[in-house]
Parts: structure tokens; C-alpha cells; sequence
């Protein structure tokens, strides 16, 4: 640890974030996902307006902000409602809609509706993808000149095929691949891999350039408590250095992104202050609130906000 007393986060672009997990109902059972994330317990529900009304109400808080706006599941491009509240989300004007995806819907769909979405995350997983599938559709992305990604889920047993197929779609569609560790329960603990294999991605490899957007565009300075500073790379560096711990610290979730969970709104992933549901009453906070979490597993609510341990 560097004795850090202080994370700031700054963006090209000023912006709120807000992420959305809107259900846990995934067409895949990745034997690597959390239960949490596929279990189907948070179902769709098609009164989205509710989510609208927070998006109104924090633009109203941050008139002169704009808001990057973050949708998962689950996977969420199943849900016949997503066009509509894609629709409605940018009908309310600057705000920036990326998308997490396994990419597995129709062609069609990804044709009809590539033109709401600024950022597009496509996660390939090999225990149920076809790659010829995949691969047209991250060549939707760059055919229709979009930003995005793909996040290329590889298993220490399956890892050379796994690249070797993340090259071939990079290959066919131009679409930026980088490929990912995987941790268990998004804790620091990973699942197996050799030596060899955690060097491979300390290198943060990648196939293509780097296609940031600019909303997206960031870097993250820690201060010391001497006051020198330290810009980090990538977020993932934080994971490894296990500089994501910030319990007692002050943190700016609630201020400057929000998370709902289904309908549960609070001010981070994963254990940030619950505020209350999207279709009850709630109120968005003033002041930045105490980090009550052993570690910070989310890479939104690292790159998201500012942090102070005094």
C-alpha cells in the first residue's frame, strides 16, 4: 500500500454517471458468473418511466452536466421494453447510453437499434457463444462508426482458444478485444490460471487501439500523504496493486454517479447507501457519504468518483 489519503477522478467530458442493472434474467449460465447476476430473481419490469423520472431529477440537480448513463443485466437486449427506454433516454438530450451485452440477439435487432447507443460493451463467453454470430455483430458496431469494445471472458483452461478466437473477431469486425481476467465473486480472489497467464494480462493486452469515447475518457491521481501524486494507467492496476480500499474514506457516490439494482437505488455497487426505490420516495444526497465496504469491487465506482480518507 502507498499510504494514499486521496482518489480523483477527471473526465474529458463532466458528467454524472448512472448505471443500471436492470434485471438478473440472462439467456446464458456462465459457470463463472454470480449467481446474483443470472439468477432471474429481479424480473423485467416494463414501467421503465420510473427510471426516467430519476434521470429528470438528477439532471435537474446537474443543469449543467451531462449524464453517461451505464445499462446491464442479466442481459438486457432480451427485453422487448430496452428499444423504447433507449429511445426515451436520449430523447431527454446529452445523455450518453453505453451498453453491456452478450451480443447474442439477432442481427436484426442489433441493426434496428445500434443508432440509440454511444458505447458498446460486448462480452464474448466462450462456454455458449458462436463466434461467427458474435463477430457480425461487433462488425455492426464499427460499420455503423459506434465506439466500443469487446470484453473477451477468458478461462485459465480454455485461454489459448479463447484468444485465439478473441483475434479472429478483432480480425473479422475491427472491434477493439481485450481480453479478462476472471475473479471470483468480483472479489481480489481469481480463478485458476498459471503464472504465465497472470503475467499475459499484468500486460494488458489488447487487439486493436484503444477507441475510448469521450465521455468514457478518464484518468484516475492518488495524493500521498507527503503530497506527491500518482496517475494510474488503467483501473485495472488499482485491482492489482489492491489500492481499492476505502472504508471510512469519504466518497463522492451519491454525488457524482448512482447505481440501481433493479428497482434499488443507492449511491454505489455493491454495498453503497441505499436511497430507496425508483417507484417510492427518495432523495438525492447533498453530501458525500462514508465508505462502509471492506473493498471496492466495481470498476464504475472506481472510475466514478473521488475519494478521501480525512
Amino acid at each position: 500500500m502507498n499510504n494514499y489519503i486521496k482518489f480523483e477522478t477527471k473526465r474529458d467530458m463532466d458528467c454524472i454517471s448512472v448505471t443500471w442493472n436492470i434485471a438478473t434474467v440472462c439467456n446464458y449460465d456462465c459457470s463463472y458468473c454470480m449467481t446474483m447476476s443470472k439468477d432471474g430473481l429481479i424480473k423485467f419490469n416494463d414501467n421503465y418511466q420510473a427510471f426516467i423520472t430519476l434521470l429528470k431529477r438528477i439532471k435537474a440537480k446537474n443543469p449543467d452536466k451531462k449524464i453517461s448513463l451505464l445499462l446491464s443485466g442479466g442481459e438486457i437486449t432480451i427485453w422487448k421494453k430496452l428499444p423504447l427506454l433507449l429511445k426515451e433516454c436520449k430523447d431527454l438530450g446529452e445523455v450518453y447510453i453505453t451498453l453491456i451485452s452478450n451480443g447474442s440477439s439477432s442481427i436484426d435487432w442489433w441493426n434496428k437499434n445500434i443508432h440509440f447507443l454511444d458505447y458498446i460493451v460486448l462480452s464474448y463467453h466462450s462456454e455458449y457463444a458462436n463466434v461467427d454470430h458474435f463477430s457480425k455483430v461487433a462488425k455492426i458496431v464499427t460499420d455503423n462508426n459506434k465506439y466500443g469494445q469487446v470484453s473477451l471472458m477468458v478461462k485459465g483452461d480454455d485461454f489459448d482458444e479463447t484468444i485465439k478466437k478473441g483475434k479472429h473477431i478483432h480480425e473479422y469486425s475491427g472491434l477493439t478485444v481485450i481480453p479478462k481476467f476472471l475473479r471470483v465473486n468480483f472479489t481480489d480472489t481469481l480463478f485458476t490460471y498459471t503464472d504465465e497467464q497472470i503475467k499475459y494480462f499484468k500486460s494488458e493486452p489488447r487487439f486493436g487501439k484503444n477507441t475510448t469515447y469521450p465521455f468514457l475518457k478518464l484518468k484516475i491521481t492518488a495524493t500521498r500523504e507527503d503530497g506527491t501524486t500518482h496517475t494510474f494507467d488503467t483501473i485495472r492496476e488499482i485491482f492489482w496493486e489492491k489500492e481499492n480500499r476505502y472504508k471510512g474514506w469519504k466518497c463522492w457516490s451519491g454525488i457524482e454517479q448512482f447505481h440501481v439494482w433493479g428497482e434499488h437505488l443507492s449511491t454505489c455497487q455493491g454495498g453503497g447507501d441505499w436511497l430507496g426505490s425508483i417507484y417510492g420516495d427518495y432523495e438525492l444526497p447533498d453530501e458525500p457519504c462514508i465508505c462502509k465496504k471492506d473493498m471496492c469491487k466495481s470498476i464504475q465506482d472506481l472510475w466514478d468518483c473521488k475519494k478521501m480518507k480525512y
